[in-house]
């Protein structure tokens, strides 16, 4: 009886140092390890940079040229998960409760990380929504977020999915 367990469990330990190797090996064609060059990374920055200031302006016409059809998100809080229909409808209404003229809306992003490979990119940021009413008073929202954008074959950068924490 003890032969035949000790011949088991060797059988197994045989079987599984086989197999092993095979689970773990990746082949060139499904994974691109290319890092982003860093004309990648200026063109991300830069899109980001020009949603900033279109959302600053108050410019609604940006959202659709900045996120895919297929958005999703999450922001820790919420009562529920974002969509493409949803993350519109929320800058939207943002922008309509500024109607104040003399207000001002000042978006900023601080990038903390950027990494990809190929036509994907994940950016870590910190980003501050700050409205200023016409006296002065300010009230601000910070948040932090990880976004992931895809690239498009026209060469623009839209964001795909995006995980916001409170700030």
């Amino acid at each position: 009886m003890k032969k035949i367990r000790l011949l088991s469990v060797g059988a197994l330990i045989a079987g599984a140092v086989v197999f092993m190797p095979a689970a773990n090996a990746q082949t060139p064609d499904v994974v691109n390890e290319t890092p982003l060059s860093s004309s990648d990374v200026y063109q991300l920055r830069a899109s980001i940079d020009k949603w900033m200031e279109a959302l600053s302006a108050r410019d609604p016409k940006s959202f659709s040229d900045y996120v895919v059809n297929d958005l999703q998100g999450a922001y820790q809080g919420a009562a529920a998960d974002y969509d493409g229909g949803a993350f519109e409808s929320s800058l939207k209404l943002t922008i309509s409760g500024s109607d104040d003229k003399d207000s001002k809306d000042t978006w900023s992003n601080d990038i903390e990380e950027v990494v990809g490979s190929g036509d994907v990119a994940v950016v870590r940021s910190n980003r501050t929504f700050t409205h200023t009413l016409a006296g002065g008073r300010a009230n601000s929202l910070k948040m932090r977020l990880l976004e992931v954008y895809r690239r498009f074959d026209d060469g623009s950068w839209r964001m795909a999915r995006f995980f916001g924490f409170p700030g």
